[in-house]
């Protein structure tokens, strides 16, 4: 099964479950030699106890790239995963999962332009601005192999700082 078709249908399950703890953050986003960038996440919580949540992230991003390619100057990337962090979503968090990306253009870690798949690990911390308004940064890395006829891997790094309404 394509990763395409995955996270819509992991984003389906996700609305079948109760709204105990959802959370949607928009989130400004840095890549090493591209401009600034925005994303938007969606987490839901699928189990864990009253001391650790467990939850599934999908997100999406958009990153203007410094360098224009043949296909244009953008890096857009989706990814699924399950994060852990503290009931309420506050302090320590972490994720990891699948994500699918296409750049437009080389950047670092990447060489070439076109579409990756492949794996992430985020790391971050939240604290509370409002009685459901959450901030803090997040780290995120990913190993990444290029899809179809194209031979190659690579990684990057990313910084983000999230803004999360907590409902």
């Amino acid at each position: 099964m394509r990763l395409r078709a995955l996270v819509p249908a992991l984003a389906l399950a996700s609305a079948c479950h109760s709204t105990e703890a959802f959370e949607l953050a928009a989130s400004a986003r840095q890549l090493p030699e591209a401009g600034p960038g925005i994303g938007l996440e969606l987490e839901q919580r699928v189990g864990g106890s009253e001391r650790l949540a467990l939850a599934l992230q999908l997100g999406l991003e958009v990153v203007p790239l410094d360098e224009e390619g043949p296909r244009g100057d953008e890096w857009k990337r989706v990814w699924c995963g399950l994060g852990v962090h503290a009931p309420g979503g506050l302090g320590p968090r972490a994720g990891a999962g699948i994500t699918w990306l296409r750049t437009d253009a080389g950047v670092q870690g990447l060489e070439e332009f076109g579409d990756y798949g492949g794996a992430y690990l985020a790391l971050g911390y939240a604290w509370r601005l409002a009685p459901r308004l959450a901030t803090g940064p997040e780290l995120s890395g990913a190993w990444l192999d290029s899809e179809g006829d194209e031979s190659g891997s690579g990684s990057f790094v990313e910084l983000a700082w999230r803004v999360a309404f907590l409902f």
